[in-house]
């Protein structure tokens, strides 16, 4: 073609001080090569620098090429830089340039999610996984009704760890079961010694995986005296895969009169009617709607249907992230009755 190789590269790279490279990719080039042969799309490598917003014609044929370009500069290792943030850009159906930051470097962030993978499942061997409790209030009276168990990882120099920092690497490394019997067998263990209602949150893999779904059973059928002070949570923001295995599970569950919650209604698809078939007992709103509910007009007035529909229906309702006394006294105006937040109290490793 003419056009300098990468033992070029090399060798200009050495004559700057600061450089900086500009990765350049045609997109589907290799069909243009399949389709015209290898000496076309030699030709099509040679007007690169006219190639935005232009329509090629060669040897009769109209090309219209798109390209996506990666950009490094005061990298040491420019090419893997700017290769890497070309990599994102194939990622984006929207980007068509992207300059290399820190956060894409790709072997870094494995390294990282590595590190945090082994120090999960020490934790897990070491008991060092536990749940948090974090009191749900009656506004009216004041006093603690129920509590909601929420995980986290304490390290051995005693650092709590909330669950952003390893809950998605537990996910992808499938320790997520592992999670929910801990926290479930836990929360079983405060209900007895204490005497009190706890909340678990449960992912919806869990309820439709029959063997985590039975070991589940078996942990209920053991402590069956005290399931009734038992809820399972579902988080609305997740998708629900199966409404049918997911109400198999809320069937079984209920045997044991364990009470059914949706976490973060608002926040996803909101569906009233679907809601219904799955015989739910209690519904929290999400924290996006009731953080600035003093003051948001759309928030008000979203939280008081929420209100009405749980009311004709006899579903138990929970503002969360209450954070202010504001926001408390605007949702006593409106008639919510059950609030958590850390305005009554944050989440404690004891109750």
């Amino acid at each position: 073609t003419g056009l300098s190789n990468r033992t070029c590269y090399k060798k200009d790279k050495k004559t700057f001080k600061n450089p900086s490279l500009i990765l350049i990719n045609i997109d589907d080039f290799k069909n243009i090569n399949n389709l015209y042969g290898t000496d076309f799309g030699d030709k099509v490598l040679q007007i690169l620098h006219e190639i935005n917003n232009t329509i090629f014609e060669i040897d009769n044929h109209s090309i219209n090429i798109s390209v996506s370009i990666g950009v490094s500069y005061n990298q040491p290792k420019l090419l893997e830089c700017a290769d890497i943030a070309l990599k994102k850009v194939k990622l984006s159906y929207t980007t068509m340039y992207q300059i290399y930051k820190d956060d894409f470097n790709t072997a870094k962030n494995l390294e990282k999610n590595l590190e945090i993978l082994s120090r999960l499942k020490k934790a897990l061997l070491e008991h060092r996984v536990v749940p948090y409790f974090q009191p749900i209030v009656n506004l009216n009276s004041g006093k603690i009704v129920k509590y909601e168990a929420l995980v986290r990882l304490i390290k051995k120099d005693g650092e709590v760890l909330s669950p952003f920092y390893f809950l998605d690497i537990a996910k992808k490394a499938k320790l997520i079961s592992k999670i929910t019997e801990v926290m479930l067998l836990a929360s079983l263990k405060k209900i007895r010694e204490k005497n009190v209602y706890i909340s678990v949150n449960i992912p919806n893999s869990n309820m439709t995986d029959i063997k985590i779904r039975d070991k589940i059973i078996n942990i209920l059928e053991l402590n069956k005296d005290i399931t009734n002070h038992l809820t399972f949570e579902l988080l609305e923001s997740e998708e629900m895969m199966s409404y049918k295995q997911i109400s198999e599970f809320i069937t079984l569950v209920k045997k044991y009169n364990c009470k059914i919650s949706i976490d973060d209604f608002g926040s996803g698809y909101s569906n009233f009617e679907e809601l219904l078939r799955l015989n739910i007992n209690t519904l929290k709103i999400d924290g996006t709607l009731i953080k600035n509910i003093d003051k948001d007009k759309t928030s008000q007035i979203i939280t008081k249907t929420i209100l009405e529909f749980t009311k004709k229906t006899d579903i138990e309702l929970i503002a969360e992230f209450v954070h202010s006394k504001e926001v408390a006294q605007k949702l006593q105006e409106i008639g919510i009755k059950f609030v958590q937040g850390y305005h009554f109290g944050k989440p404690a490793p004891d109750i």
